[in-house]
C-alpha cells in the first residue's frame, strides 16, 4: 500500500507543481525577443487574487521592459486583494502605467485603488474613474462599510497619490462622501483640485520627484499658519473688506478671538472658485473631467495609442495573459468548486482508509487534495504551514483509530491541528479584522457548507443505489456462511502446527477473505495481494486468530 501511496504521490504531486511553476513564471524555455518593448496586462472582470498572480509574474519577469501598461475595466472587486495588487504595482522596479479603456467598467471601486499605484494614469474617451468606497452585503443588497473601513482606505489611496504625485484629495474623495472639493487656477494657471477644510490645497502636481530643487507638493496651511500669516498681514482686528465666507468649516475657535476672525475673513475658499464635487457624494470622474481637474494629461483611445503618449515610440507591444494553470487555479478557489474538492479530497481517504488496500478512492482523495492546496498555493492564499497542520492532523487522527485504542491526546491534537490548518488555507486571515476579511470567513463557511452537503448527498446515494450495482457486487460479499453450510470460524489454532498449512481461497481475498484448511474456514489475509476464490493458499503467519497466507503453487508448476 505505501508503495502505491508513494506511486500516486509522485504521478500527481508533480503535476500540480509543474502548474505551479508555469504559473510563477519559472519556464526556462521562454524567451523575450531582443529589443525594447512594453508589456501590456489586462486587469479585467473582478478583481481577486488571480488578477495578483498574474500583475506579480509581469513584474517579476519583465524587469528590463521599458514600462507595465495595465489595460484596466473592472467594476471592482475584493479590496485585500486590490490592497496586494496595488502594493505590488507601487514597488515596481519599471514605470507603471494605468489605461482605463472605453467601453466598459473603467475603472471603478478596487480599479481606482490599482490606477492610483501606478506612475502615470491615461483614460480612453468614454472611461471613468472613481467610486471606491467600501461596501458590505447586507439585507437589501450592498451597504457602506464602517468608518474604521473607510479610514483605512482613504489613507490608502491617499498613501499612493502621494508616492506617485497623483492629486491625493481627489483621491480621497472617490473612498470618502464627506470630502468636498474645489478648484482653482495656480499661479502657473495649473487647475488644482483641493479640499477646503485642509486649507489651500495642493499645489500643481510635481513631475520631477527626484529633482531636490523642485519643491513639490507643499502640505495645505494648518489653522494656526493660517492665524500666523493673517495677524502678520493685517493684525488683531483684520482686514477693512472680509474675505469669503465659509471657513466655519474649520470651527471651534471663539469668534471673538483672533482665531475665530481669521477663521471668518481668510480668504481660502475664494470667490471664483469652482464647486468640484459637494459633501455627501462620491469622486467618479469621466475621462474628460480627469482632463479638466488635472488628474490625467492624455486621453487615447487605443493601447496603441497610450503607449505612444508616453513616449515609447520605438517599443514593441508584448500582451500578457493568463496562463492555462493560473486560469485553473483561479476557477479552483472559487468557494464552491473548493468545497467539493474538499469533499472529495476527505470524503476519498475516509473510504480508502475504511477499506483494505489502496484503490479508487485513495486516488480520488489525493488527488483532490493537491488540487485543492496546490491551487490556494499558486494563488497566494496558502502556504506550506497550512498543509503541514492538515497533514499533520490526518496522521494523527489515523494513528489514534488504527494503532492506538479509545480517543485521547493524539486523536484531540490531531482535530485541532487539522481544524487550524483547514481554517488558515481557507481564510488567509489568522484574526479578522476589516470586513473583507469576514469576507473570507464567509467564502470559508460557503466552502465547508458545500462540502457537508455535498458529501452527505454523495452518502444517501451510495447507501441507496450503489449496493444494487454490479460494482457492488464485485466489492462485497453478498453469499452467507453459516454453520449450517459447513462453515466455522476456529477462534484459534495452534501457532506451530498452521504455520505452512495447506488450503484454498473460498471467496476473493481483497485482501481479506476467507481460507478452508482440513475442513474448517478461517478467517485470512493477505499481505496486500489479490487471490482468486479457489486458488490454493498456504499459511506463512499468524497474528492472534487471523492468518496471514500467500498463493501456494501446487507441487510439479515450475
Amino acid at each position: 500500500m505505501l508503495r502505491k501511496l508513494a506511486i500516486l504521490a509522485m504521478a500527481v504531486c508533480p503535476m500540480v507543481w509543474a502548474a505551479a511553476d508555469e504559473a510563477n513564471g519559472n519556464d526556462e524555455n521562454e524567451e523575450t525577443p531582443p529589443g525594447p518593448y512594453v508589456v501590456v496586462v489586462p486587469v479585467e472582470d473582478m478583481i481577486d487574487d488571480g488578477v495578483h498572480v498574474l500583475v506579480e509574474r509581469a513584474i517579476r519577469d519583465h524587469r528590463d521592459a521599458e514600462a507595465i501598461l495595465f489595460a484596466i475595466d473592472t467594476p471592482g472587486g475584493r479590496v485585500d486583494s486590490a490592497v496586494k495588487i496595488a502594493e505590488t504595482i507601487q514597488n515596481a522596479p519599471i514605470p507603471t502605467i494605468a489605461y482605463i479603456t472605453g467601453g466598459g467598467w473603467g475603472a471603478i471601486s478596487a480599479g481606482a485603488l490599482v490606477s492610483f499605484a501606478c506612475d502615470d494614469i491615461a483614460m480612453a474617451p468614454g472611461s471613468s474613474i472613481g467610486a471606491a468606497a467600501p461596501v458590505i452585503p447586507g439585507a437589501g443588497g450592498m451597504q457602506p462599510a464602517g468608518e474604521k473601513e473607510v479610514s483605512f482606505l482613504r489613507a490608502r489611496m491617499r498613501g499612493l497619490a502621494e508616492s506617485k504625485g497623483h492629486n491625493p484629495d481627489i483621491a480621497e474623495a472617490m473612498v470618502d462622501p464627506d470630502i468636498e472639493l474645489r478648484a482653482r487656477l495656480d499661479d502657473d494657471g495649473q487647475m488644482v483640485v483641493y479640499r477646503p477644510d485642509l486649507g489651500s490645497g495642493p499645489t500643481a502636481r510635481n513631475d520631477s520627484p527626484n529633482d531636490d530643487e523642485s519643491p513639490g507638493e507643499q502640505p495645505a496651511p494648518s489653522l494656526q499658519e493660517m492665524l500666523e500669516r493673517f495677524l502678520e498681514d493685517y493684525g488683531e482686528e483684520g482686514p477693512a473688506t472680509p474675505g469669503t465666507p465659509g471657513l466655519d468649516v474649520l470651527g471651534g475657535a471663539d469668534p471673538g478671538s483672533a482665531a475665530g476672525v481669521a477663521m471668518q475673513r481668510f480668504p481660502v475658499i475664494q470667490a471664483n472658485d469652482q464647486m468640484v464635487l459637494e459633501s455627501g457624494k462620491l469622486l467618479t470622474l469621466t475621462a474628460s473631467e480627469a482632463q479638466a481637474w488635472g488628474l490625467i494629461e492624455h486621453t487615447p483611445s487605443t493601447v496603441e495609442q497610450a503607449v505612444l503618449d508616453f513616449g515609447y515610440e520605438d517599443a514593441r507591444i508584448e500582451r500578457l495573459d493568463y496562463t492555462w494553470s493560473e486560469a485553473l487555479f483561479r476557477f479552483l478557489v472559487n468557494p464552491t468548486v473548493a468545497g467539493l474538492l474538499l469533499m472529495a479530497g476527505m470524503g476519498g481517504l475516509y473510504f480508502e482508509v475504511r477499506s483494505p488496500g489502496f484503490g479508487l478512492p485513495g486516488i480520488i482523495g489525493i488527488s483532490a487534495l493537491a488540487l485543492f492546496f496546490g491551487a490556494r498555493y499558486v494563488i497566494g492564499l496558502s502556504d506550506w504551514l497550512d498543509l503541514i497542520l492538515v497533514a499533520l492532523g490526518l496522521g494523527l487522527i489515523i494513528v489514534e483509530l488504527f494503532v492506538l485504542p479509545g480517543f485521547g491526546i493524539f486523536g484531540i491534537t490531531g482535530a485541532i491541528s487539522l481544524l487550524v490548518g483547514l481554517y488558515l488555507a481557507l481564510t488567509n486571515v489568522p484574526i479578522p479584522e476589516y470586513s473583507w476579511d469576514f469576507d473570507r470567513l464567509r467564502d470559508a463557511g460557503m466552502s465547508l457548507t458545500v462540502a457537508f452537503l455535498s458529501y452527505t448527498l454523495l452518502a444517501a446515494v451510495a447507501l441507496r443505489v450503489f449496493p444494487h450495482t454490479p460494482a457492488y457486487r464485485k466489492l462485497v460479499l453478498n453469499d452467507a456462511f453459516t454453520n449450517e453450510a459447513g462453515y466455522t470460524v476456529e477462534p484459534e489454532m495452534d501457532v506451530e502446527s498452521s504455520v505452512g498449512m495447506q488450503g484454498k481461497a473460498v471467496t476473493m481475498l481483497r485482501p481479506a477473505g476467507r481460507g478452508r484448511f482440513g475442513g474448517k474456514t478461517y478467517s485470512v489475509v493477505t499481505r496486500g495481494d489479490y487471490i482468486d476464490e479457489g486458488a490454493p493458499i498456504r499459511v506463512v503467519e499468524v497474528r492472534g486468530n487471523r492468518y496471514v497466507v500467500v498463493a501456494d503453487q501446487p507441487k510439479g508448476d515450475t
